[in-house]
């Protein structure tokens, strides 16, 4: 990890860190390795993420490590700042007394909860100190249309105390708390409250590290200690809390990630594919955050997908009367799946089947001889309720859909090798460009810079196999090497 000259020559640098980070157990772990292997000392300033960034704005901070988005913009925006990472994620949760006497646990939506408690006047304790957690609940206060300023009575008790202490209130209270899952994973104080709500897609809670513009060059504190995730001294639930993927995958992962999906790139496009399958697989092996994988896979999808369906059309297999019954549904669909976001466990599990399921089918698809069987045209119902069920599976998970519908069409004989091919690449186009239009809709889908360079791998690897694939028949080793690789990232993905 880099540091800047003045804080080596220190001997420490300063980190103006959310007291959510700091009492969940994270810097504990990390900054005695990171201080051995760098031999300088890191002092960590634990404020709310407001005040973390006042520390930056002064210059009192090298790095504010904070969750709040719209704030850390500002920060960059005003020239405070000279870089911003994601460098790690969990989610909050909202605690409560086992009694429940609100009734909101098991409710899926937080606001409703929210509002459900405010009804009931039932004890809320708020952190009420500018931070990260302060500010997502003042949000899902407005989400729930209250007004917290105004409508707050006796039952709301605004602490202005950190994460740690605020939990130590409500404890006492027997109240409801907003709070991070890491620190409430590591609180022991606990009494008789229980989580209520979770899981809810506006509970994910991204921590970034900002370089401060008045002392810069410190590097990510994801590099502190390589991959924490990796270190099999933290439980597998501390893990999943504190840091479950890298957030920004290093140079040289970036690099064998682009050489492996070039590979995979080339080998699909021969057959039509996109590739969101193989892309899915790498970025899981490389250890990317859920939250990524979707809008990059999509995005390679609709780049190679979009270079075979022009390569297949100019040599005369694409059949518009086959394609249009799947794409009409199949579209609005994904588009909805888009949308959609899934918890992250059971984002992974979900990737984790769909990976599998194309790994055997890669290792068993067709071979040449399926064209000289007879065809037949496929009923219209049926096109329409396949094209439906791949279109949201597309969108939610970031395949394309040509994976499923490839087999589909080969084995009931609706279309040979060729025609296959043909109308796979532009399925796979339409619901990748519905998926991911859905999920920016929603502000679901975030891209790192590196796509840019994954982007070309794809489109030098699509380029080729499309090239290859309309003018002779797919390479049978290409595609098992590949099937290989899917299998090992699906299994990966549902043993997380």
């Amino acid at each position: 990890m880099g540091v800047a000259l003045a804080a080596a020559l220190a001997g420490f640098i300063t980190v103006a860190s959310t007291t959510s980070t700091e009492q969940s157990g994270l810097f504990k772990h990390l900054l005695p390795i990171f201080e051995k292997k760098t031999g300088i000392q890191v002092r960590v300033v634990a404020v709310g993420t407001g005040q973390a960034l006042d520390i930056g704005r002064r210059g009192d901070a090298d790095v504010v490590l904070v969750h709040a988005k719209p704030l850390e913009e500002k920060f960059m925006a005003e020239g405070q700042g000279v870089k911003r990472y994601d460098v790690m994620y969990n989610d909050f949760v909202l605690i409560g007394p086992k009694s429940d006497p609100a009734h909101v646990q098991g409710t899926k939506d937080v606001a409703v909860a929210f509002r459900k408690i405010k009804e009931a006047q039932a004890p809320f304790v708020s952190r009420g100190d500018r931070s990260g957690t302060h500010f997502a609940e003042l949000k899902i206060w407005r989400l729930a249309g209250i007004d917290i300023a105004r409508e707050k009575g006796a039952w709301y008790r605004d602490t202005g105390q950190g994460m740690g202490p605020a939990l130590n209130t409500a404890a006492a209270m027997n109240a409801h708390i907003l709070s991070d899952r890491g620190t409430w994973l590591s609180f022991k104080n606990r009494g008789d409250l229980v989580i209520a709500v979770e899981g809810d897609r506006r509970l994910y809670n991204q921590a970034s590290e900002c370089e401060s513009e008045a002392r810069p060059g410190v590097h990510r504190l994801a590099d502190l200690a390589g991959r924490p995730g990796r270190d099999r001294q933290l439980s597998h639930q501390r893990r999943a809390a504190l840091l479950p993927e890298r957030a920004r995958v290093s140079d040289l992962v970036t690099a064998l990630l682009a050489a492996g999906m070039l590979v995979a790139a080339f080998g699909y496009a021969t057959v039509g594919h996109g590739g969101a399958s193989a892309y899915l697989a790498a970025l899981a092996l490389g250890g990317v955050a859920p939250p990524q994988m979707r809008p990059i896979a999509l995005v390679l999808n609709i780049l190679v997908s979009a270079i075979g369906t022009y390569k297949f059309w100019r040599a005369g297999y694409f059949n518009w009367r086959l394609f249009w019954p799947f794409a009409v549904v199949s579209i609005p669909l994904a588009f909805l799946g888009g949308a959609i976001t899934l918890p992250g466990h059971a984002y992974k599990i979900l990737v984790g089947v769909v990976l599998i399921y194309a790994a055997w089918q890669l290792w068993h698809s067709a071979r040449a001889g399926e064209e000289m069987r007879p065809l037949r045209e496929p009923p219209l119902v049926w096109s329409l309720v396949v094209g439906a069920a791949l279109g949201l599976l597309a969108g939610l998970t970031g395949v394309g859909g040509g994976i499923f519908l490839s087999p589909l069409l080969l084995m009931l004989g609706w279309a040979g090798t060729k025609q296959t091919s043909a109308v796979a690449a532009p399925f796979i186009l339409v619901n990748s460009i519905a998926g991911i239009a859905g999920a920016f809709t929603v502000r679901a889908a975030t891209l790192p810079a590196q796509v840019w360079i994954l982007a070309v791998a794809v489109l030098i690897g699509g380029w080729l196999g499309a090239e290859y694939g309309s003018r002779r028949f797919a390479n049978p080793l290409i595609r098992r090497i590949l099937a290989v690789v899917l299998a090992a990232a699906g299994a990966k993905m549902v043993a997380l």
